[in-house]
């Protein structure tokens, strides 16, 4: 009989054979070539191979977002691959069960998104697609979020929109769509209104103003700078000189 046999072990088996506690003959029969495997907390970038590895063992159908990897990769996974796995069959069942084809962070154990530093954006992102984009949904993400000020949850979301759309090229439908995070027809409607209404509005502004140069204009629209999160300014100039050189 022709057979290979890999075999694997979290034990130091030089150790335990001079210990007498492994046979030493099995252990030379056993070890020909020899591969050390460092624990998965020392090999981060093999995170999101293996967790999109086993999401799509799961239903092909479903995807992670990026808020989900950057937390799965800053946990510590004392339980290695093992213990990755079952994470995210746990977080399957969740997202399939709520109906979505998008693992979200609430999918997740609570004590991986404790110990996860994602960024503020990235949690009122997930709660709003929780919400289905509703019409409740800010203020209700506000008080998920340690009842924090209404203001503060709209003002990142309208970052998030200019962010996305200067990324896209000011594609509407793919930026929709990576917003919504979902195929639902309803919620990317929903989407789509507040992304327009967001832009008609900064249109409305743009015409109404008697300068057409992007220092004036931003001068004038302090306002509009004032509670947005500084990080996103940079994605409301583009939108804004996107809207100039289209001499709307």
């Amino acid at each position: 009989v022709d057979v290979r046999i890999v075999a694997a072990t979290n034990k130091k088996l030089e150790e335990a054979v001079a210990e007498k506690k492994f046979r030493e003959d099995l252990y030379y029969r056993l070890n020909v070539i020899k591969i050390e495997l460092p624990p998965l907390r020392k090999r981060k970038e093999d995170i999101e191979v293996l967790a999109e590895h086993f999401i799509k063992k799961e239903s092909p159908d479903l995807n992670i977002s990026v808020s989900v990897l950057n937390a799965l990769i800053e946990n510590n996974w004392k339980g290695n691959v093992r213990e990755l796995e079952a994470v995210i069959k746990r977080a399957a069942i969740f997202a399939k069960s709520s109906g979505r084809n998008l693992v979200q962070l609430s999918d997740l154990p609570k004590e991986i998104v404790k110990e996860s530093t994602i960024e503020f954006e990235d949690l009122v992102l997930e709660s709003l697609r929780n919400k289905n984009f509703s019409f409740s949904s800010i203020s209700e993400t506000a008080k998920d979020l340690g009842r924090v000020n209404r203001t503060l949850v709209a003002e990142n979301f309208r970052g998030i929109v200019f962010k996305t759309l200067a990324e896209n090229n000011y594609d509407v439908d793919l930026s929709v769509r990576q917003i919504a995070g979902t195929d639902n027809q309803v919620v990317n409607e929903r989407v789509r209104n507040k992304v327009n209404t967001f832009l008609q509005n900064l249109e409305n502004d743009i015409n109404n103003q008697n300068v057409k140069d992007f220092p004036a204009i931003k001068s004038a629209f302090r306002t509009k700078y004032k509670n947005l999160p500084r990080r996103f300014h940079i994605y409301l100039d583009e939108v804004i000189k996107y809207f100039l050189k289209s001499d709307i």
